[in-house]
């Protein structure tokens, strides 16, 4: 399991994702189930 930082973008919230989890993709899918986030990269 990997940490990941979480920091304000103007009035957003971003994920800084570490270099092991990074996806190639400009978007992301985005669940939510429960207390958890899942991404996804959108092809």
């Amino acid at each position: 399991m990997h940490i990941a930082k979480v920091f304000r973008n103007g009035r957003s919230q971003a994920i800084r994702l570490p270099k092991a989890c990074r996806v190639d993709a400009d978007e992301v899918y985005i669940q939510k189930v429960g207390d958890r986030l899942i991404l996804s990269p959108a092809l």
